[in-house]
């Protein structure tokens, strides 16, 4: 009996900055289950965050792909934020608080379990 087995497989790319306005943070993390053929499973979502600050007030541009419904749920902290099409493919979260913080994002399709891994987002501090 031949028994088809997936892997799993983590990708991750992390790049810091700092610039005039504040510190920026860009995280791009890809889950994908790879079958033993190599193919990606279709469904997996993929989630880039960047996390920036104007006029001192706190902002992350989200972007993603992999999306299978039209809807997108956006998740902050584990709270559902915001419900948004597909297509462009980004969203802005005009926090607006000001200072440090740390906020944990995650995207569904909607109404599902089929998520992108969670990205953090930071502001100030050290690490």
């Amino acid at each position: 009996m031949n028994q088809t087995r997936n892997k799993l497989a983590l990708f991750g790319v992390m790049s810091f900055g700092v610039s005039g306005i504040g510190f920026v943070i860009c995280l791009t993390l890809l889950l994908a289950l790879v079958s033993a053929s190599g193919q990606m499973t279709p469904g997996q979502i993929t989630l880039s965050a960047r996390g920036y600050k104007v006029h001192g007030r706190q902002r992350v541009d989200l972007s993603w792909n992999g999306a299978t419904s039209n809807t997108i749920d956006v998740y902050r902290n584990g709270v559902l934020i915001a419900t948004v099409s597909k297509i462009p493919g980004f969203y802005t979260d005009n926090i607006g608080a000001r200072g440090k913080g740390t906020y944990i994002y995650r995207f569904c399709n909607a109404g599902t379990q089929i998520c992108s891994k969670q990205v953090p987002v930071k502001f100030g501090g050290g690490g």
